[in-house]
């Protein structure tokens, strides 16, 4: 039996998947402020680029269509190293991607549709930052 999204009314046979990247530049960490909206989650936290899969998607081309929403960039994939898969439950996969930017591609970021603020964040900043749980 082939489940899709859509005939997958049942999430206990749906596998939820998400990606996300470490986003680097000059040693700083690529930020994305949620919007402070109380129907999302996590509301007004920081997080790190990255959002979950549509229908058919694989992980990278996730990475690729969120940096685009969020940061307006167009990252490549041969651009994209993998760090890892964790597996969050039975029914949720999270993968993990690292990409350095050049000094022409960190100078393009800007914020895309979603989100309140884009910013490159110090690993020493991080500490006092409002961070999505999963970060925190």
């Amino acid at each position: 039996m082939h489940l899709t999204y859509e005939s997958c009314n049942n999430r206990n046979n749906f596998m939820q998947k998400s990606a996300g990247a470490v986003i680097t530049y000059e040693g700083k960490l690529l930020m994305l402020l949620r919007d402070n909206d109380p129907n999302i989650p996590n509301p007004d936290c920081w997080q790190l680029i990255g959002g979950y899969s549509e229908p058919g998607e694989e992980p990278m081309e996730t990475l690729m269509r969120e940096a685009k929403e969020e940061a307006d960039i167009t990252i490549k994939k041969e651009e994209i190293r993998e760090i890892g898969k964790i597996s969050i439950s039975e029914k949720q996969e999270y993968f993990l991607y690292w990409v350095e930017l050049s000094e022409k591609e960190a100078g393009n970021i800007k914020l895309g549709n979603e989100g309140q603020a884009i910013e490159f964040v110090s690993v020493e900043n991080l500490g006092p930052m409002k961070l999505v749980p999963a970060l925190a």
